[in-house]
């Protein structure tokens, strides 16, 4: 508390604290006040209670700065634990971090009992040297007023040892880990407890109990054990708590990804009474500072009973190279102030007021500080929003590309119960659905309008900069350099989701109209990563320390693979046309466990976009339709291993992979014997395509050969050499109702088949339907449209809902196989709805339709910027045991379909139900029955608002704020 208290007619400032380290926050506090020369906010009284018990951060000590001999430096981490206190820390784990937690310790402590466990070789005086480091770090921490944790990550579960270290076994494991972490807590008495996280499972209990909490009992049982809450069991916990053991759970919803600022599950206590703290990973290597984002998060913390919060913070390396070199300086830390300012004196106290958490920027850089402010708050959204549509874990995200297209669209969303993924939601486009989920296309807008934002403020600041010299002005500048990057890479990322979107769609629909689009938005989205490459080499680092766009310069392979892929792509399909059934011949690639990543994201990567996997073992099934007669002697060539993922281009010298072009000409299947394909059809008269290309890794002369569809020669005595393609084309008619196309060779020769696609003879119409439009704008309805035989004329039939009979508008070409109409603005200025289907007629008179009079599609009109707003006001605690009534009132309410109320309870399932729409109040009401609300719980709660223009809000948003209501049960 600081106050002005009166004494015999003299003022006097009078701070007062609960402890010493109250104390001296309170003291930190005068003295910001002091060096921010304002006399009136010296004398502000306040008075502040902590919202966190436990307000920690995480480093990391790698297991390769034991091996050099760790070079402790006092002098910096003196003055980062005093940065810590003064923005109102009161932790700091230490975490050890290696592939296993044993090889840590076998540069730490020396234990007699173990004559048969050898290290490597590593001499006493420096593992002595490392643990005086030890010591020494342990000792300045409590010094300076934070409890310390040791970190023990990747311990092991059990006696199952993955591999063998150095004389340990199933034997004397459980007894060297007890003896080496007894000696550990014996050499540094200062630690406040451990922090241990298990190699994955299965966990044993009792082996966990006889090592950690057997050392934990038998130096004095003062320790807090923190446990990571997804691998506590029950059995674990209460063998921990019969031996008196303290615990501290820990929770992390988000991995180590820096996701939206809200629990995307409420922790699972062990007993509810249990203090528990959320672990969170950092933003980005750059300045970050976003004070709503710490106000939110620390809300939702609080309405969970989580008391407690560990950072682990920006710029650190995951391998702890960073903060345990030699050379450390101030920088490292210093650069990330305003990180530290925010996450420390909110998490104090959540009231913090606004000008406190400002007056450093005035300090630094006097009445611009304010506009530097609102940059720190623009860019700190870009890469959390980022996150949630990616689930990756790279460690500086704001450098990463997301790999190829064709990956990229399928990588999963952080948080799938309110994000779309691109496959489900062009699934939902393309069949006339709603989806209750955030879209995609929605996070790209989002992205591209931050950019724009950023753009803006970074164009003004730098014709504004502030009139300081020296450090305070060369982080202006870095700080204008960060968010032009952040920019460029908010602006990449807009547009490469809108491609892969576009990509999506080509699965869905076959349009080529989309294929254009997603090249184009590629190319588009590559321009601005080369900007950043191009800001990169401008940079003079030995004026400045940011270098963090320099690593973009690496991507620029990927960037030209990208593209080349999309071309190669669109050029397949325009040269093939539509089809309606296409079979990619080949085998599976031959993969690493290096590829475990791409192979549970895109499993099927080497099957081209829109074709049918065919390899030497698909026997004919007539539930398939298609398949081999007699594959017994047929043999393949497999995919070989593509370049996808970032980390396939980050040592190209090295990597074996190959570039991801057209996956039709990477590998086939063959045969030095006769075979038949078969595929059902319908009767009617269909265009065959047949694609023979080697080029893969072994590329070779094929043939004499001979290919037969229904009796008709398609080729005789064809020879492929090495690297060529040969696409042969025909027109025939099935009449039986079935395909049969024989290969066969001369003797000591071979035949292969690379691809077949089969089309009708007449048109066929590729198009992705439209649901909403603007109607103040022109709208544009595109398709593509192919056939055998030239095409005569394309039309356009649309009507709005007014109107019995449909206009005819003929569709003009675009390119090759592209066709598109515009409806004027006017025409739609009172229009909710446009109805249309598209028709399409070649010269030989054949005819094509996409939709029908009766079966039209149906685009939603909806008004410019018309935004919908919600009301409602959460209960503050309801009682247990009886039914609750819940309102809402969306506006405007003639536009209302339907309004769902989701809640959740104790058992984590959700539940649903519509709303009543009350006559009288014009609300909607729900009712939560009694028999789901228990006491000592959470409810939580959501609303689903379906307008009748197709358009649905999700309430509370999750871009906005906590997607739930919290209300205590009482």
């Amino acid at each position: 508390m600081i106050t002005e208290i009166t004494i015999k007619d003299k003022t006097t400032l009078l701070a007062c604290a609960y402890d010493t380290r109250g104390l001296n926050y309170a003291l930190y506090e005068l003295a910001e006040r002091i060096n921010a020369q304002s006399l009136p906010a010296l004398y502000q009284p306040s008075q502040e209670r902590p919202l966190l018990k436990r307000r920690g951060v995480v480093h990391f000590l790698s297991v390769e700065e034991l091996k050099k001999g760790w070079n402790f430096s006092p002098t910096y981490w003196q003055g980062y634990f005093d940065l810590l206190i003064r923005k109102r820390f009161n932790s700091i784990t230490l975490a050890l971090e290696a592939p296993s937690f044993i090889s840590t310790l076998l540069y730490l402590v020396d234990l007699p009992e173990h004559p048969e466990v050898q290290p490597p070789p590593f001499s006493s005086p420096s593992r002595q040297k490392n643990l005086e480091a030890l010591q020494h770090f342990v000792e300045l921490a409590t010094e300076a007023g934070l409890d310390l944790y040791l970190g023990c990550w990747n311990y092991p579960g059990n006696t199952n040892l993955a591999e063998i270290y150095y004389g340990l076994n199933q034997e004397n494991i459980e007894s060297y880990l007890f003896l080496a972490l007894k000696q550990l807590l014996f050499s540094c008495p200062e630690l406040k407890g451990l922090e241990v996280k298990f190699t994955e499972g299965p966990l044993s209990a009792d082996f966990c109990s006889n090592t950690i909490g057997r050392a934990i009992s038998e130096t004095g049982n003062n320790l807090t054990l923190k446990l990571d809450s997804a691998q506590t069991t029950p059995e674990l916990f209460n063998l921990l708590e019969e031996m008196e053991i303290k615990i501290i759970l820990i929770n992390n919803c988000w991995g180590k990804q820096f996701g939206l600022p809200y629990l995307r599950t409420l922790p699972n206590y062990f007993p509810p009474a249990t203090a528990t703290n959320y672990q969170l990973y950092s933003a980005t290597s750059l300045r970050w500072g976003d004070p709503d984002y710490v106000r939110q998060l620390l809300h939702a913390l609080n309405a969970s009973l989580i008391s407690g919060l560990d950072l682990i913070p920006p710029g650190l390396d995951r391998s702890g190279q960073e903060w345990c070199v030699q050379d450390a300086s101030p920088e490292n830390y210093e650069r990330h102030w305003f990180f530290y300012h925010l996450f420390g004196r909110l998490a104090y106290n959540l009231r913090t007021a606004g000008d406190v958490l400002v007056r450093e920027f005035h300090r630094r850089f006097g009445e611009k500080g304010n506009a530097l402010v609102e940059l720190y708050q623009l860019i700190s959204k870009v890469v959390p929003l980022f996150n949630i549509i990616h689930q990756h874990q790279e460690p500086t995200p704001e450098q990463y590309t997301g790999g190829l297209l064709d990956y990229y669209l399928r990588i999963p969303v952080s948080d799938p119960v309110f994000f779309a993924t691109i496959p489900e939601y062009t699934r939902t486009v393309t069949a006339g659905v709603t989806t209750d989920k955030i879209s995609p296309a929605t996070i790209a807008a989002s992205l591209r309008q931050l950019g724009e934002e950023i753009s803006h403020q970074v164009a003004t600041l730098r014709d504004d900069s502030p009139q300081r010299d020296g450090v305070f002005l060369q982080e202006w500048q870095e700080t204008l350099a960060e968010a032009e990057h952040l920019a460029n890479f908010a602006f990449y990322h807009s547009r490469k989701l809108e491609a892969a979107i576009e990509l999506s769609f080509i699965t869905e629909t076959s349009d080529l109209t989309s294929l254009n689009k997603a090249l184009n938005l590629l190319s588009s989205a590559n321009r601005f990563w080369e900007k950043n490459i191009r800001s990169a080499e401008q940079i003079d680092e030995t004026k400045t320390d940011y270098r963090l766009p320099a690593a973009a310069a690496q991507k620029r392979l990927l960037l030209l693979e990208d593209v080349k892929r999309v071309k190669a792509l669109r050029d397949e399909y325009q040269l093939r046309g539509h089809f309606i059934i296409g079979f990619d011949f080949g085998g599976l690639p031959c993969l690493s466990a290096e590829d475990t990543q791409l192979t549970a994201v895109f499993p099927d990567f080497h099957i081209e976009q829109g074709f049918t996997a065919v390899d030497n073992r698909i026997v004919y099934d007539p539930e398939k339709g298609y398949g081999w007669l007699d594959p017994s002697a047929l043999q393949v060539v497999s995919s070989p291993r593509a370049r996808l993922l970032e980390e396939h281009f980050q040592f190209p010298a090295k990597n074996t992979s190959t570039a991801y072009e057209n996956q039709l000409v990477a590998d086939f299947v063959w045969s030095r014997k006769p075979a038949t394909f078969r595929v059902d059809l319908n009767p009617g008269t269909y265009r065959l395509q047949l694609t023979l290309s080697d080029r893969s890794a072994e590329m070779r002369r094929h043939g004499p050969m001979k290919f037969v569809a229904n009796e008709t020669v398609l080729a005789e005595e064809l020879i492929i050499t090495a690297g060529q393609r040969v696409d042969l084309q025909h027109e025939l008619t099935v009449e039986d109702g079935s395909l049969l196309v024989n290969f066969d060779c001369l003797p000591h020769q071979d035949w292969f088949i690379s691809a077949l696609s089969i089309s009708p003879v007449g048109p066929l119409i590729a198009h992705t339907p439209l649901t909403a439009a603007v109607r103040e704008e022109p709208l544009v309805i595109s398709a593509s449209v192919s056939g055998s035989h030239p095409l005569r004329q394309v039309i356009l039939n649309f009507q709005t809902e007014s109107e019995e009979g449909y206009h005819m508008l003929s569709m003009a070409p675009q390119t090759k196989n592209l066709y598109f109409a515009t409806i004027p603005a006017p025409y739609l200025k009172e229009s909710r709805y446009v109805k249309y289907y598209i028709t399409a007629y070649d010269k030989q008179g054949h005819e094509a339709a996409m939709g029908s009079k009766q079966l039209p599609f149906t685009i939603t009109m909806n008004t410019k910027d018309l935004t919908p707003s919600l009301f409602q006001f959460p209960p503050a605690v309801a009682p247990a045991e009886q039914d609750l009534t819940l309102k809402i009132s969306p506006r405007p309410l003639e536009e209302v379909d339907k309004v769902i109320l989701v809640y959740t309870g104790a058992n984590e399932k959700e539940q649903q139900l519509t709303m009543e729409r009350d006559p009288e109040t014009e609300e909607y009401l729900g009712l939560i029955p009694g028999s789901f609300l228990h006491a000592e719980q959470l409810l939580r709660y959501r609303f689903i608002i379906l307008f009748k223009d197709a358009d649905v809000q999700l309430y509370p948003n999750p871009l906005q704020a906590d997607p739930y209501f919290l209300v205590p049960l009482t």
